[in-house]
């Protein structure tokens, strides 16, 4: 068996447990595991940042700066705020989730929607005492759905 082979199954053993076991954050771990690859000879260090450089990651991350600034100046809490109102269900609220997340990605792309809908449904649960876990999935289904009604939305 050839000694890459057994390197990169000890390290993704070991991010799977670390990611499992320790508290650390996923960031953190996972790009350990890629130096530890790299100081190893298994990749490349070309190969280890060539993935950094796709278009579509550093969309998704710019969007979630720009979801965060938003977050951060209320620019969208108000108006989302008012557009939940406050249910009288778990179903209802997954339901005020979903429609104007699905309107939206009709119009947008994806991830751009889902990025900014999540802290303000985030901070909205917390004040209507619902699971954030519960409202997440339904936000992500309900992007998908409005992205495939149109041939605008992704």
């Amino acid at each position: 068996m050839d000694w890459h082979i057994v390197v990169t199954f000890l390290v993704l053993s070991g991010v799977i447990c670390s990611l499992t076991f320790l508290r650390a954050s996923a960031d953190t771990i996972l790009m350990g595991g890629l130096t530890i690859l790299v100081i190893t000879g298994v990749i490349q260090a070309e190969e280890a940042i060539a993935g950094f450089a796709n278009e579509g990651l550093i969309a998704v991350a710019f969007l979630f700066v720009v979801s965060e600034g938003i977050r951060q100046t209320g620019g969208f809490a108000f108006t989302g705020q008012q557009m939940l109102g406050r249910p009288n269900s778990l179903t209802d609220a997954q339901a005020r989730v979903m429609v104007p997340s699905a309107i939206l990605s009709a119009f947008l792309n994806n991830t751009p929607v889902v990025a900014m809908m999540m802290p303000v449904i985030s901070d909205w649960a917390k004040k209507m005492r619902i699971s954030v876990s519960h409202l997440m999935l339904p936000l992500s289904y309900a992007a998908i759905l409005g992205g495939l009604c149109t041939l605008v939305g992704t």
